[in-house]
């Protein structure tokens, strides 16, 4: 089985499952992925898919155009849209190529690439994910506006120390009541 290096240009994420794998669902395959989507017009997504199909046809020969490959082009939307995936977690950097603890979320349509490796398989060629760098982050978004005189969140979700009566520490235990 053949293999080489890929590492794609910054895109937007679509139906990233790069902080945990995807387990729940219609689609849940229990794997680490995303779909990276990127203009159709960029030069260096246009050298990226170029480097695919000569790897696709040193793979499978002529013929690769009937087999799959990992991105899609959709020329109505102006779009590429490359699938990656792996059973192991990928390893995700912020933009200081520092490494990013488990507790963030990579939401739908932060800014990302990619790097893994091209693999060959007998219906044509797939996109493992080894490694991700995150240049922003997508969260969740509220659909309301702002509230004036409203509930304002300031915590961690959390009690930090001392929050206890009188500035005692506490250990959390229903005993302690």
């Amino acid at each position: 089985m053949k293999k080489t290096k890929l590492a794609t240009p910054f895109g937007s994420a679509r139906y990233p499952h790069i902080s945990k794998p995807d387990s729940t669902g219609k689609y849940a395959d229990n794997k680490y992925k995303t779909k990276l989507v990127f203009k159709i017009d960029d030069e260096d997504v246009n050298a990226m898919v170029k480097k695919i199909d000569a790897f696709a046809e040193e793979v499978h020969g002529k013929q690769w155009a009937k087999k799959h490959v990992p991105y899609v082009i959709d020329e109505d939307a102006g779009e590429i849209v490359l699938t990656a995936k792996t059973q192991y977690e990928p390893a995700v950097f912020d933009a200081k190529n520092q490494k990013i603890g488990k507790d963030v979320t990579i939401g739908g349509g932060s800014v990302l690439r990619l790097s893994g490796f091209l693999i060959e398989y007998d219906k044509g060629i797939s996109f493992q994910l080894k490694q991700a760098q995150v240049k922003s982050v997508a969260s969740a978004s509220s659909d309301f506006d702002e509230v004036e005189d409203g509930y304002e969140y300031e915590g961690s979700g959390g009690f930090d120390e001392g929050d206890a009566e009188g500035g005692e520490s506490s250990s959390g235990s229903a005993l302690d009541l």
